[in-house]
């Protein structure tokens, strides 16, 4: 059969790897995977929730039963448990 006529000059060649890089620069990029993190006094991965929220893979917060003293600041979407 062989390569169509069309596609046999460099030129069109190059047009058409542009056009598919083009096509795959629109494409949605995927969201990576949540993560979930702990905040609690001991045996977890945060002592403060500050501390997990300023964490931006951290997208569920679960909060250990107990008294945490601090002011929390949040300026992003995030799901706090507990």
């Amino acid at each position: 059969m062989g390569i169509p006529f069309i596609f046999r000059s460099s030129f069109w060649r190059v047009a058409l790897v542009l056009l598919m890089l083009l096509a795959l620069a629109g494409a949605p990029q995927h969201a990576s995977a949540a993560s979930s993190c702990t905040v609690a006094a001991s045996g977890a991965m945060y002592r403060t929730i500050q501390a997990a929220v300023d964490d931006s893979s951290c997208s569920t917060i679960d909060v250990a039963a107990g008294i945490y003293t601090e002011n929390v600041t949040i300026r992003r979407d995030v799901m706090i448990n507990g």
